[in-house]
């Protein structure tokens, strides 16, 4: 049985929710979920992505809307823990480890973190964009996925929207 953090199932649910395949995208995960004292975080407020994104339910990530006319996925994740990490490691830590992936950009600001990805794999590639922001003991990682790269530059704009609207109690 493999033993796979919270975290690094994020990234595969984002992966399946990305590959514009319908039969992937209803499929429920069969991972083991290793025990972690880690927990969801509470107080983060949001207005959720406007039509066609849908809402959708599942079992890692703390939010997730699909985009059937784009492919794309709008999610967040939240991971709170005494651990103390930087925004670069909790964001890195969403990714199973033998993941190839390419960094096509990096913005750090004080307490932000936006880093947009290709992974590839032997069928095609992926374009992620994440923000990673820490409120208190909380990390969040905020997710755009998308099948193609004119998806996910169509898509940016709005998630730049989705980001900047986000804010805690």
């Amino acid at each position: 049985m493999v033993k796979i953090s919270r975290l690094s199932l994020a990234l595969i649910g984002w992966a399946l929710f990305s590959t514009g395949c319908s039969s992937i995208k209803k499929r429920s995960l069969n991972i083991y979920l290793r025990t972690f004292q880690d927990k969801k975080a509470e107080g983060l407020i949001f207005s959720p992505p406007p039509s066609p994104y849908e809402k959708q339910n599942h079992p890692v990530l703390d939010a997730l809307w699909w985009n059937p006319q784009t492919e794309s996925s709008i999610s967040y994740f939240s991971s709170c823990s005494k651990i103390q990490k930087t925004l670069e490691e909790f964001q890195k830590d969403s990714f199973p480890q033998d993941t190839q992936y390419k960094l096509l950009q990096k913005l750090q600001l004080q307490g932000e973190l936006y880093s947009i990805l290709e992974i590839s794999n032997s069928r095609q590639k992926t374009y992620i964009g994440i923000y990673t922001i820490k409120k208190g003991q909380c990390y969040f990682n905020i997710n755009l996925v998308a099948s193609s790269y004119s998806s996910f530059k169509k898509e940016e704009p709005l998630f730049k929207t989705f980001t900047k609207g986000i804010y805690f109690k």
